[in-house]
């Protein structure tokens, strides 16, 4: 018996097609992740906040830009959904020189820094794998540390 190929590619598309909606991207369970992640890592010294969010396929490469200030500790972290295998995050300055990176074979990409500049840094998330042919979700957040660290100058109160 023979199969014909375009009957076996029409019967797959098919039954790609009728997958269950608990196979599609969630972005706020990739929020929700990147919120937890940043948290159990680095505590309440830093206020996190949500800088880019979105479903991206396998491959893709984010890019997220920002300011920071010299003498400052930070934080980018990012988070996923079921969907994704594998997430790299990759920090450079604003002349091109890496800061930082976590390109593990970890689900997540996380890292932390000081700030040697004021200036503007510019996180790259690359999406290596997802469990799926389908696109997954990612949130990224950017950690600014609230306490100055013993050695940095603190802030003149300037409330009246």
């Amino acid at each position: 018996m023979k199969i014909n190929k375009k009957l076996a590619l029409l019967a797959f598309a098919t039954l790609l097609m009728a997958t269950p909606s608990s196979i599609t991207a969630d972005p706020a369970s990739a929020e929700m992740d990147g919120y937890r992640i940043g948290r159990s890592l680095i505590g309440s010294l830093y206020q996190l906040r949500l800088v880019e969010s979105g479903i991206a396929p396998a491959g893709n490469l984010l890019i997220v830009r920002f300011d920071v200030q010299a003498g400052v500790d930070y934080c980018f972290v990012t988070g996923r959904d079921r969907l994704v295998a594998d997430l790299n995050v990759m920090v450079y300055d604003q002349n091109g020189t890496l800061i930082r990176e976590d390109v593990t074979a970890q689900s997540r990409g996380a890292v932390q820094w000081r700030s040697s500049y004021s200036g503007t840094a510019t996180a790259y998330v690359h999406m290596v794998r997802t469990t799926t042919i389908r696109p997954g979700s990612y949130a990224a957040f950017l950690g600014v540390c609230e306490i100055p660290r013993q050695g940095a100058a603190a802030a003149p109160n300037t409330a009246p």
